[in-house]
């Protein structure tokens, strides 16, 4: 494989095509599957294992996928390469005209189902105002004030640049002196724009769990099977929807280069924040549930047999999202299709099961499940 092609794929992470690597003299066996299969891959792809590929440390390949490619230090000096994050606004009548899968007239009511909803496509941080997370310290829990982890060269502008944005969309403020601090990093996310992760293991070892239960995803995928047409909406950066009241703003402080930063808001890695996330959106979507609305923390589902239906329940939906402050990431979403994939299962009603996408597959499913993959992943085998 050429390394001009691992720096395309570490660098965009979507709209590749399909490349088939068979070492003849290496025991190992590489496929990157995105929209088409690959020739040839024959039964070698029966054994399925996804590797890790970036080192959350410093951005670069990992030494496993380095060995796999062949790829030495003075090859890839590129690789950590991350894009600025993107936040943009857009209208529900331009998203409704994007469907280019829809006839003319199901756009047309899909633009008049999102009406009066632009303000939850504005590409703003959304704001949950109806009650603040309050995280609560285990008995005798100890302060723990972490080193600032270093930020490669290659990464500072991008690095800084989110600083900035998350200060001033009012998730991070900077701050003084304080018992705890956790470090923070940047990693590309499957665009290769800018991730932000705060490593708070230490908080978390000392932050009480309030559990509040996930649904089972079989049991989701279950209620979902048989319906014609699937809405699959992604709330923008849903934990930071919900503010930290003042005590637990002073917990969740990070270390970085620059200084001392507080969350406002709920930092994402928080292990009470699944709990928080899911009690939250239920709260607000509750009474749509029986009509055919499924929620897994920020991915929302919906479901209908008719299109007349479904643009009602998509209107219920937003109205009540948007009354709650949350907001909709329209890059990440579909409308009105017939088969997508949800919380990693393929939802078809042309079929009476749902399959799994990322598992180990017959001979049979798996050219079908890779045509319409809208990932890739990385696979090899041991002969």
């Amino acid at each position: 494989m050429r390394n001009e092609t691992v720096q395309m794929i570490l660098k965009r992470f979507k709209g590749i095509e399909t490349i088939h690597c068979d070492g003849r003299n290496d025991s190992k066996r590489l496929f990157c599957f995105s929209n088409a299969p690959a020739q040839g891959c024959g039964e070698s792809c029966s054994v399925v294992k996804l590797v890790e590929f970036i080192n959350p440390q410093n951005g670069r390949l990992t030494d496993e996928l380095r060995r796999v490619l062949d790829i030495h230090d003075d090859d890839d000096a590129d690789d950590a390469f991350i894009m600025d994050a993107k936040y943009e606004a857009t209208s529900g009548a331009e998203v409704a005209d994007k469907q280019k899968h829809l006839t003319e007239d199901q756009r047309k009511l899909l633009a008049q189902a999102l009406q009066n909803t632009d303000e939850i496509f504005d590409g703003q941080l959304g704001h949950y105002k109806r009650e603040k997370v309050h995280l609560e310290l285990i008995e005798n829990a100890q302060p723990v004030f972490s080193k600032a982890y270093s930020v490669p060269k290659q990464h500072e502008s991008a690095f800084l640049k989110e600083l900035k944005h998350l200060q001033e969309i009012g998730v991070l403020e900077r701050t003084g002196p304080s018992e705890w601090a956790s470090p923070t990093f940047i990693i590309p996310k499957k665009d290769g724009r800018v991730r932000w992760i705060s490593d708070l293991q230490q908080l978390n070892k000392n932050v009480k769990r309030k559990v509040y239960p996930l649904p089972l995803i079989d049991d989701i995928v279950a209620r979902c099977s048989g319906y014609k047409y699937f809405t699959k909406l992604d709330l923008t950066m849903m934990y930071y929807s919900f503010e930290l009241d003042e005590r637990s703003k002073k917990l969740c402080t990070i270390n970085t280069q620059y200084g001392l930063y507080q969350y406002n808001r709920m930092a994402m890695g928080l292990k009470p924040a699944p709990d928080f996330a899911q009690y939250y959106i239920e709260k607000t979507l509750c009474d749509l549930k029986e009509k055919g609305v499924e929620i897994y923390i920020d991915d929302v589902g919906l479901f209908s047999n008719s299109y007349k239906e479904h643009m009602a329940l998509i209107q219920e939906v937003l109205q009540q999202l948007q009354a709650a402050a949350f907001k909709i990431n329209p890059l990440k979403c579909e409308w009105c299709v017939q088969e997508t994939d949800f919380l990693g299962h393929w939802l078809t009603h042309y079929m009476d099961r749902v399959k799994c996408i990322v598992t180990e597959w017959n001979a049979e499913f798996r050219a079908d499940v890779l045509e319409r993959s809208k990932t890739f992943m990385i696979v090899y085998k041991y002969d």
